[in-house]
């Protein structure tokens, strides 16, 4: 397997510092301490070792160390016990020699017991292991592209790939040999039509360079990276094909990805542009496959080894970099960040790094060739999608941010500022472009509802939200799901882009539609207009839409929008085996179901019209299975507050 070589880019231009914080004996007297573990030079010549805070956890918490000092440390211990366990063994002989020569012979207690050894290999793992869950390995300084771990086992891929997979990969898949040169072009289309204009971190110049060195004297000068990203590209767009799980398009893409790991101890290394695209290029095949890797891990570490490297700040040392290096780290960070905004506000976590540590430019659309820039062949695309998209991750992280994660101290302007943010996002909409393709289209537009239905959603600045407030909430919810619900029952060209983060997404806007249904149907399935509220001056009116200002059947709506919410979660399982989500909706929705069902069938009694609807009878059947001896489970989505990303994170 060739190693892969590394570019000009191998310099990062920030370096992060490790400071080496005092223990506390030396802090208090005022003294240098070199922070040596486990106890610091101070210390042991005071004779107080056992006493040195660095030793402690509690010292250790928090605090980031000299990743080379720690290991001088481990090896100077290390060495320690190896000269004392040869004088022990050398007295042992001895001992033995001198009883032999006076006539005696060893007992079985002079002996060395033969589990020592392993006792003494047991101790040794067990100092390992706790130096690592001291430091953890993500918290080493990731610009050492030399790090292969403690022992010559440990590898930072092996650790990238022991946290990142969810399940192995099956060994009776059989290996997959490249295809003809010829038909690659048209395999990788998918890629680079779908994924690559909203994530353009790979250079598309390059890529073509390396099938040609893979397949030129049979892959002689072809590196690992060169065949790590050919696997790779070609897996996502197998999987982007797949709609059913083993499918011959899911073995394809698993077969590839098989593949390609065997080359992921030269790839999946920190310290380089090219490492983190490894890094991307699998997450992005993981949200293809949830069911083997796990996207939120991959895409922190990611994040991580990112903000290690410091492509998240420019600097004055930029000017010395050509124009196409400063474009790759600029790219690649911003479909780092890309990611781990949509990951985050999907499963209602934190980010792995706040918008105040970042400080970079978007990159620059590059000029296209004469070839229209939307049709297959071998040219440069666009990445306009991805710059529209990297403008409305950045709007969506700032206002996550603020709702959930800058304190719990409610605002009096909460509601000013949520219509504020929906007249930005409703400008976004509108700025984005008509020319691009349809998923494209139906990509924004999703991102759009989500981004409303995220900023006028209960949170810490706003714990309760106004009668109108919930009549939108309720609305966007309803056309949010309608419109995914399309997508999955009558597939069109967006069911490419259509990964499982964006079912994740669905279950969190199920569940703040089935919170708010509990507690406030009375008023929003009362058919009526939002009424418009005065604001202070300046702040722009309510989002209203015409599916607002002319509401009719909310009831019925309602129950149509939990049995597509229930069909988006079927769809999930039979795609990515997956059921989670769908039994967890459906315990959760249950009894709003048979209270809809009643509703309705109230409302319709005066006009004397027998409840046909399918959806009304779906109700009726999931009541009749929740008391059927088979179904184990209780209602527990029971809550007296809105819905918040913590509560929906304890229901994952």
């Amino acid at each position: 397997m060739a190693s892969i070589i590394y570019p000009d880019l191998d310099a990062p231009l920030l370096k992060v510092s490790r400071p080496v914080a005092a223990c506390s004996r030396c802090r208090n007297a005022k003294i240098k301490c070199d922070g040596k573990l486990p106890a610091c030079s101070a210390c042991e010549r005071a004779g107080r070792s056992s006493g040195c805070s660095g030793a402690t956890d509690e010292f250790a918490k928090g605090k980031e160390r000299s990743y080379v000092a720690s290991l001088e440390a481990q090896c100077e211990r290390l060495e320690k016990q190896i000269e004392a366990a040869k004088r022990r063994q050398q007295g042992l002989m001895v001992g033995q020699v001198d009883r032999e020569n006076d006539g005696f012979s060893a007992t079985p207690a002079t002996t060395l017991s033969p589990s020592a050894g392993d006792e003494g290999y047991g101790k040794e793992s067990s100092d390992i292991d706790d130096l690592v869950g001291d430091f953890g390995f993500l918290a080493v300084n990731a610009t050492s592209r030399d790090f292969y771990g403690i022992r010559s086992s440990t590898s930072f891929a092996g650790l990238l790939l022991t946290v990142a997979i969810a399940e192995l990969i099956p060994r009776s898949i059989p290996r997959i040999e490249l295809p003809l040169h010829s038909q690659i072009a048209s395999l990788t289309l998918d890629y680079f039509d779908h994924f690559h204009p909203l994530m353009p971190f790979l250079s598309e110049v390059k890529f073509w360079t390396s099938v040609d060195a893979i397949y030129q004297d049979n892959g002689r000068f072809a590196n690992s990276h060169d065949h790590w990203t050919l696997r790779m590209v070609l897996a996502i767009s197998a999987a982007s094909r797949s709609r059913t799980m083993n499918d011959r398009d899911c073995q394809v893409a698993m077969a590839h990805v098989h593949v390609a790991l065997e080359y992921a101890e030269d790839v999946l290394r920190p310290g380089t542009i090219f490492g983190i695209q490894a890094i991307l290029l699998l997450a992005q095949y993981s949200t293809l496959n949830p069911r083997h890797f796990r996207t939120w891990y991959l895409s922190g570490i990611a994040a991580r080894v990112g903000t290690d490297l410091g492509i998240h700040q420019e600097h004055a040392s930029v000017a010395c970099l050509d124009e196409a290096t400063l474009d790759s780290r600029r790219r690649t960070f911003h479909c780092v960040y890309s990611l781990d905004r949509y990951v985050s506000t999907a499963l209602g976590r934190a980010f792995s790094f706040s918008d105040d540590s970042v400080d970079v430019p978007l990159p620059p659309n590059p000029p296209l060739s004469a070839s229209p820039p939307w049709q297959g062949g071998l040219f440069l695309r666009s990445i306009e999608p991805a710059l529209f998209l990297f403008q409305i991750r950045h709007f969506q992280s700032a206002a996550f941010q603020d709702m959930f994660f800058s304190g719990r101290q409610p605002s009096s302007a909460a509601q000013s500022c949520a219509w504020e943010r929906c007249s930005a996002a409703t400008t976004w909409f509108q700025s984005c472009p008509t020319s691009t393709p349809a998923h494209f289209s139906t990509l924004f537009h999703l991102e759009y509802l989500f981004t409303l239905i995220l900023v006028l959603s209960p949170s810490n600045r706003s714990p309760t939200i106004s009668e109108t407030d919930q009549i939108l909430l309720f609305e966007y919810s309803v056309e949010y799901i309608s419109q995914l619900y399309n997508e999955v029952t009558a597939p069109t060209t967006f069911s490419s882009l259509l990964t499982y983060m964006d079912v994740e997404r669905t279950y969190t806007v199920a569940c703040k539609l089935v919170n708010l249904l509990q507690l406030s149907h009375g008023e929003i399935l009362q058919d009526k207009t939002p009424e418009k509220q005065k604001l202070q001056s300046g702040v722009p009116p309510a989002p209203l839409r015409s599916t607002t200002t002319g509401r009719q059947n909310s009831t019925k709506r309602a129950i149509t929008c939990l049995y597509e919410a229930h069909s988006i979660f079927e769809y999930a399982f039979r795609r990515w085996n997956v059921r989670t989500l769908l039994d967890d909706f459906y315990r959760s929705s249950i009894e709003l179901k048979a209270m809809l069902s009643s509703l309705l069938d109230q409302q319709q009694r005066p006009l004397q019209q027998p409840p046909h609807h399918i959806h009304h009878s779906f109700a009726h059947e999931a009541i009749r299975q929740s008391h059927s001896p088979g179904f184990q489970h209780e209602q527990t989505y029971k809550s007296s507050q809105l819905i918040t990303p913590a509560q929906i994170q304890h229901m994952r």
